[in-house]
């Protein structure tokens, strides 16, 4: 790749300013409005030490770059960045992967070229980079992979676009093969129709892979829209086949918008998107062979719900769901669910951000970005990255404006229990348990406190007590399963409920 140059820069320089803030840590990008600007971003967690965030910048002119940051402490701090230049073109988009020792970068540039980087998830040096559509015209990319028998497999939905036609393709690499092989592509003649990827996932079932791609139907004439997917099948013997077209909404829409789709081990399979100041998500639990559309249960009478955002989890063989994150007014919450016994079950809304008050800083725009999960090590702790807009004054005039990149590490944010106590019991527990989990409660309880483990279908799994006054306690995990767990403490005053992950 010619026109990018990868310079390592261990620590912190202008003009991005890196500094903690509460549980969150904010990359503050300083900037004229006519100068340069942050266009995407997107965020990986291989593990406890690494997380990796990427954000990409364009100049006014012709050029852009990418700097990838790391942090080895569960983002609480930055220690090493890396920056990837592009002298030649703006950046559309970035998507952010990682299969080890590898991190893998998608970038889509403004004149629809793809490449597809990869760089050492350890060090963040520069690895290779290959180019998955030549003078394509490319308008939209996405990524996904998925990991069967130790090889791994990369699919690629693109979408190209000219005056008259409109071309959707899918590419695939085994073990980061190259060139990229052009598995499926369609085409479509775009004068009163617009066809446009939105998304793409993918799991295995039996023997095979299914690949879920979601893309958007846009009519010219009276620009609604209406969101399906198209299911493939990968088999062994490497045949990629269509498998059937789902629809995803019940009526067209002009403000249907952010399709997110996420497939989980077991058949669960969950899009969700915007419609008129609403959220909806489709369901499946068979695979997508059928398909039902449900009011997403937190929208609410008296503002919008906007954005959302989702990522499967899964902890095998047992326990399997979704992270999600959206948008309510200039809030930004969290959700998660959990899957068994082909339902779902939602947990209750975690708020992430407000409008952080900054007191020389005025708030511009909320949703300048879509926000961003990812879970540690694939399981179910997740961690969010959104964008803020400001303009700074040195009164009564502008001074200059910036984009703060947020990242919120939602270890151990638990579930509120629906309680029938006036007060809640506070406390914290590692979310990630080897062989013990520590509960540190806010303060020393006034009464002897019961507590439980349960699995996530309820079972008890052990009891424990804390002695009144006391305010922290260890319990052993090691004769426990791996898997998710919850812990409820509660005494005649008070409960609480947290959720951890056993690991082996």
């Amino acid at each position: 790749m010619k026109s990018i140059m990868v310079k390592v820069v261990v620590g912190i320089v202008l003009p991005v300013l890196l500094f903690a803030w509460g549980n969150d840590l904010v990359v503050d990008t300083m900037r004229r409005s006519d100068n340069e600007f942050p266009v995407s971003y997107d965020i990986i967690w291989p593990n406890d030490t690494n997380m990796i965030i990427a954000v990409g910048y364009n100049y006014e002119n012709t050029s852009s770059y990418v700097n990838l940051y790391q942090s080895t402490d569960q983002g609480q701090t930055i220690t090493n960045f890396v920056s990837m230049y592009d002298e030649n073109n703006k950046i559309k988009s970035i998507q952010l992967g990682y299969f080890e020792p590898y991190g893998i970068l998608l970038w889509l540039t403004a004149d629809g070229r793809l490449w597809m980087i990869t760089f050492d998830l350890q060090t963040l040096t520069y690895a290779g980079a290959s180019q998955i559509a030549h003078n394509d015209s490319v308008i939209a990319a996405f990524f996904t992979k998925i990991v069967k028998n130790d090889t791994l497999t990369l699919y690629v939905a693109t979408t190209s676009r000219n005056s008259s036609y409109d071309a959707m393709k899918i590419y695939r690499s085994i073990n980061y093969s190259l060139p990229f092989e052009k598995v499926d592509s369609v085409g479509y003649l775009n004068s009163s129709a617009y066809y446009t990827y939105r998304d793409i996932d993918a799991i295995i079932h039996s023997d095979s892979i299914k690949v879920y791609a979601t893309f958007e139907y846009l009519d010219r004439s009276t620009n609604d829209k209406n969101h399906y997917f198209w299911i493939f099948k990968d088999q062994p013997d490497r045949l990629f086949i269509y498998n059937g077209t789902r629809n995803l909404e019940t009526e067209p829409s002009a403000n249907s918008n952010y399709p997110s789709l996420g497939v989980a081990p077991g058949g669960y399979l969950v899009c969700l998107y915007e419609v008129n100041g609403d959220i909806k998500y489709a369901f499946s639990n068979d695979y997508g062979n059928t398909v039902v559309i449900y009011d997403f249960p937190f929208d609410t009478p008296d503002s919008a719900e906007s954005t959302p955002v989702v990522i499967s989890w899964a902890i095998p063989p047992y326990f399997r769901g979704f992270n999600t994150l959206f948008t309510r007014g200039n809030n930004l919450y969290f959700v998660d669910a959990n899957c068994s016994s082909g339902g779902m079950s939602w947990g209750t809304p975690v708020l992430v951000s407000d409008e952080h008050p900054y007191s020389t800083y005025i708030f511009r725009e909320v949703q300048s970005y879509l926000p961003r999960l990812a879970n540690r090590y694939g399981l179910s702790t997740p961690a969010a990255l959104w964008a803020r807009d400001f303009q700074h004054y040195m009164y009564p005039i502008f001074y200059y404006d910036s984009t703060y990149i947020c990242v919120d590490n939602m270890s151990a944010t638990g579930i509120n229990e629906d309680g029938y106590f006036n007060e809640r019991l506070l406390f914290s527990v590692n979310t990630i348990s080897r062989g013990k989990v520590v509960i540190n409660l806010a303060s020393k309880i006034e009464e002897t406190a019961k507590g439980m483990i349960l699995t996530a279908d309820g079972r008890v799994v052990k009891t424990f007590e804390i002695k009144k006054d006391e305010k922290n306690y260890t319990i052993e995990t090691s004769e426990i399963p791996a898997g998710i767990y919850f812990i409820n403490l509660k005494n005649s005053k008070t409960s609480g409920l947290k959720k951890f992950i056993i690991t082996k």
